[in-house]
């Protein structure tokens, strides 16, 4: 996804299955679903099989996995109505999701019988136009991104690193996001792994520490967040993962309203900075593995 997202509170009752696990390292090519190579704020997707039918759904990695309301169709999914109080609506109130439906997904080896979210074609971004691959999924094994080649590496859970990262850094898994300590300007705050967003992403519980009202308004293709800013973080204006280690700046950070319809709105580190790093994610250990710190692009996200 292209721009700042709001990652959704609702977790479906029934949890994904796995068939099989992996017994050895399975590397993946990565497609770029949004923004062009030289692009740092880029998104990669994956192909996948989604019963039986190909597809390339975007690495989301957080929260539950979905599918368009197309791909649904395409892939003869039933969609099921939505129930309940707590569900996602754009700013004038109407539902973002067509309802839920169960299907077989199959990557690389494994194959996951899986409850997801579907989402109504007009408010699906250019990166997720067939669908997201959630935590729900990636929380099976260790993954490892090089946005470099690009390729996703799938390894068994508690996998060692094969060379000393250039930092390891203390993660913590809940049910909708890889949650790492960090700091960012004069706020250090647990921030959600989000490969799915362009921008570094923070929340109102910003407000307090910075002025919420600055920065430029994001004109959106797609908007179901309400009015978005940006602000650029340049000189010591940061966001740093390891002191000492892993300090960067020049991003660009999205500015995302309070919702009025209950959703929980995440702050959360997205590509501008990951792409910098080929990184992994160790389940097991708790561990986010900055490998190695790439050649960073020659240009800056853009705004649409």
């Amino acid at each position: 996804m292209r721009f700042a997202r709001t990652i959704i509170a609702v977790i479906l009752l029934l949890s994904s299955v796995c068939r099989g696990a992996l017994t050895k390292q399975v590397v993946l090519p990565l497609r770029i679903v949004d923004g062009e190579p030289n692009d740092d704020g880029r998104i990669f997707g994956v192909d996948v099989f989604c019963n039986s039918v190909p597809g390339t759904l975007e690495l989301g990695c957080f929260g539950q996995s979905r599918i368009s309301e197309s791909f649904a169709r395409h892939c003869a999914a039933t969609i099921e109505p939505e129930l309940g109080d707590n569900i996602e609506r754009d700013p004038d109130g109407k539902p973002v999701m067509a309802g839920t439906a169960k299907i077989t997904l199959k990557l690389a080896e494994l194959e996951f019988e899986l409850p997801v979210h579907v989402m109504r074609d007009i408010y699906c971004e250019k990166s997720e136009r067939q669908g997201m691959i959630g935590l729900d999924v990636f929380s099976h094994f260790q993954w490892e991104i090089d946005p470099t080649k690009p390729t996703l590496t799938l390894r068994p859970i508690g996998t060692p690193p094969r060379v000393r990262p250039l930092a390891m850094i203390p993660i913590t898994l809940d049910k909708e996001a890889v949650l790492v300590r960090a700091r960012i300007r004069n706020r250090t705050e647990e921030l959600a792994l989000l490969p799915g967003t362009s921008f570094i992403q923070v929340g109102p519980s910003f407000q307090k520490a910075w002025d919420f009202n600055t920065g430029q308004k994001m004109k959106l293709d797609v908007n179901r967040y309400g009015e978005v800013r940006t602000v650029w973080l340049h000189g010591d204006d940061a966001v740093e993962l390891a002191p000492g280690f892993i300090k960067d700046t020049d991003l660009r950070v999205a500015i995302m309203p309070a919702r009025q319809d209950g959703q929980i709105v995440t702050s959360g580190l997205g590509q501008c900075l990951m792409n910098r790093f080929i990184y992994c994610v160790e389940p097991k250990r708790g561990q986010l593995r900055i490998m190695s710190r790439v050649a960073g692009p020659t240009t800056r996200p853009q705004q649409r």
